[in-house]
């Protein structure tokens, strides 16, 4: 049985356009804290329902609430159930005037957030009822659980979560995209929006950051074992908890969804770093030549932090900046390389993705940077850069006495006949030549 106490307050602004809206019980308080603010500064209203279980005290919820300035309801519950918390805050919303609903998890935030009313725009424009969000998981170092101590803001919270992965998608088996954005008319109709309702051209990212501290026990919750009880949100959770019980964590590295993409540039050896981090101990050492913006320099790292890894990477790059741009790259980025450097734009995009803090970038030549390093202290070396057949050779024969034993030397363009012949006419002690892809790959025993 449960029942709902409604408490109105006011909001800014009398006609209020958009509406974010939650369900929150006590044991979200540690995400809503910054959820509200990272809501309220965007829309013109906020609707809670607040869940209150069984000897729960909703007093610090809903002084959240009232600071706030929001519109609540309290629904309390004998039994737990996200299905009657959806269809109490459905009631809420329809009760406040607004032209458009944000619903979305109080785990949930949109990087977009200050462009939500552009968004808006471009849907009254096309004439569409509601937006889809693909949700991309942000979970912590090594996929471990974290706790928001300390963090204040949305910008931090991404710094303690630093992976994005396809959790929900693939191993909760969820859905990842649903309607996030919907015209206040079309609440009721939330779940036949997609059955032929218009749908806006651009699909939202919500990074959702639930993969916190106490996790087990929300799961817990979530599947209020009931006999033959199948509820799709019991079975996500259930799948999460199975995972968490056998290996301790969440093997972020098997859903990562790798933020290096976003990277302007090329990568088609993922496979081949993927099984370089693996292989290595907890605190490798890996080296890359040649990394012009760092997109695979990025995707080194995000494997490193997804694996929960220690590792030393390390970008090597004279960083040489062109005069004459490439009329290829895209008009946006040939304005970008006029007035900043090579090692502006690579450490820009890697601090963009959150992956500057686990790389050291050396504005060096190959040659130069192979001096600062012993012989054998190196798990992998990538090698990169120029292409011509003396250049290669002599980043061989330079970079392969610093690899140790069990370790890797290993790099791009093997299909081109400079690279192949340098490969071939270098002498590797101890090593096995293979060809991965348009890549070769050379272990040391």
């Amino acid at each position: 049985m449960a029942c709902s106490e409604t408490a109105t307050s006011t909001w800014k602004g009398a006609s209020p356009t958009i509406v974010a809206c939650c369900c929150v019980s006590s044991q979200e308080i540690d995400v809503f804290r910054l959820w509200l603010p990272f809501y309220t500064q965007r829309v013109d209203a906020i609707a809670v329902v607040i869940v209150i279980e069984k000897d729960d005290d909703p007093e610090d919820l809903e002084s959240l609430c009232q600071k706030a300035g929001i519109h609540y309801t309290i629904d309390r519950q004998q039994d737990f159930s996200w299905e009657h918390a959806k269809s109490v805050l459905g009631v809420l919303v329809t009760e406040i005037t607004c032209s458009w609903v944000l619903d979305v998890e109080v785990d949930d935030f949109l990087p977009e957030n200050s462009e939500i009313r552009g968004i808006v725009s471009v849907m009254e424009t096309e004439g569409a009822d509601f937006a889809t969000a693909t949700i991309i998981d942000r979970l912590a170092f090594g996929g471990r659980l974290a706790t928001t101590d300390g963090v204040s803001s949305y910008e931090e919270l991404c710094v303690r979560f630093p992976v994005s992965a396809a959790v929900t998608k693939r191993l909760a088996r969820g859905c990842v995209n649903p309607p996030s954005l919907l015209r206040w008319a079309k609440v009721k109709e939330i779940d036949t929006l997609r059955m032929g309702a218009p749908k806006c051209s651009k699909t939202l990212i919500v990074e959702r950051f639930r993969w916190r501290t106490g996790l087990e026990t929300r799961l817990q919750r979530d599947i209020c074992i009931r006999p033959g009880s199948h509820s799709s949100r019991m079975l996500e959770s259930q799948h999460i908890l199975d995972e968490l019980r056998k290996f301790g964590r969440i093997r972020a590295e098997r859903w990562l969804t790798p933020r290096s993409h976003r990277i302007h540039g090329w990568m088609n050896y993922e496979d081949i770093y993927w099984r370089a981090v693996a292989a290595v101990h907890e605190c490798g050492k890996l080296v890359e030549v040649g990394v012009w913006q760092g997109r695979s320099l990025c995707y080194l790292a995000e494997i490193g932090v997804a694996m929960g890894k220690h590792l030393q990477i390390y970008g090597v790059d004279p960083f040489r900046n062109f005069v004459a741009v490439d009329r290829n790259y895209p008009t946006e980025l040939r304005e970008t390389v006029r007035n900043h450097s090579w090692m502006h734009i690579a450490a820009g995009n890697l601090h963009k993705q959150g992956m500057l803090d686990y790389v050291e970038l050396l504005q060096l030549t190959s040659l130069q940077a192979a001096r600062i390093f012993e012989r054998e202290t190196l798990d992998f070396v990538w090698i990169d850069g120029e292409h011509s057949y003396e250049a290669v050779m002599a980043d061989i024969r330079v970079w392969w006495p610093l690899v140790k034993r069990g370790g890797a030397l290993a790099g791009h363009d093997y299909v081109k006949r400079s690279v192949r012949k340098a490969v071939h006419d270098s002498v590797f002690s101890g090593g096995s030549l293979t060809q991965v892809g348009t890549s070769f790959h050379i272990s040391k025993s």
